[in-house]
């Protein structure tokens, strides 16, 4: 399956096995949207890390137990980049 253009939220990305899958789906061509809630220097480290292998990536703070966050989240991602394809 091609990645090419597909945008992808990645939750958790700042560390572990959310950075890891966010690193791999930048290095796969998609457009990565990382997201933590407390972390805001590491995830925006993951984007800086993305767009270095060539990639496209957006950081958005959000606490994903909180419901108008995960609205806001969906919606500056389509605003961004149209659409949405997996989270």
């Amino acid at each position: 399956m091609s990645f090419t253009d597909k945008v992808i939220v990645v939750t958790g990305a700042s560390a572990g096995i959310g950075k890891s899958t966010a690193l791999h789906f930048g290095r796969l061509s998609a457009k990565v949207v990382v997201v933590n809630n407390s972390h805001v220097q590491a995830g925006k480290d993951v984007v800086r890390e993305i767009k270095e292998l060539g990639g496209e990536a957006l950081y958005i703070q959000a606490d994903v137990t909180n419901k108008e966050d995960v609205e806001g989240l969906v919606e500056q991602t389509v605003k961004t980049y149209g659409t949405l394809d997996f989270a």
